[in-house]
């Protein structure tokens, strides 16, 4: 009975996660690209070329995705929606530098095995490496 329990435990926590991920990935591709769609067509009286845009969405996306979770302190927007965040295995305080480092793995050469490994194990590359793990908020903090 308790071995049950530990398993439909482990697999909702996998689902928050993977949800979070997914509303991360939202937020991004609708809500920063739109400011920028609407910043480019309605406010700049000279537009930009192409490849300039390109590069200012390719160095924002990396910029949302490394430093998602240290800005909004041990947990990105998707983690706070469904009420997740990021701790050291052994308790301690995360470091800000941690925080920024879990999301290097967090592009597409690894996002696959990442993937897995959540669906597997509950965790993810960086968790292994960095000893970082994704838990459940208390709702009092």
């Amino acid at each position: 009975m308790i071995m049950k329990e530990q398993i439909s435990k482990f697999y909702f926590v996998i689902n928050k996660r993977l949800l979070a991920s997914t509303i991360d990935m939202l937020i991004y591709l609708y809500l920063i690209r739109y400011i920028l769609f609407f910043i480019r067509f309605n406010i700049l009286e000279y537009p930009l070329n192409q490849d300039l845009w390109s590069c200012l969405d390719y160095t924002l996306c990396c910029l949302y995705f490394l430093l998602k979770d240290f800005v909004f302190r041990n947990a990105s927007i998707g983690k706070r929606i469904l009420g997740l965040k990021v701790v050291m295995k052994d308790g301690t305080k995360v470091k800000w530098y941690i925080l920024i480092l879990r999301n290097i793995f967090y592009y597409p050469v690894l996002m696959f095995f990442d993937f897995l490994l959540i669906v597997l194990f509950n965790t993810r590359i960086c968790d292994l490496i960095l000893k970082t793990t994704v838990c459940e908020t208390n709702n009092n903090q």
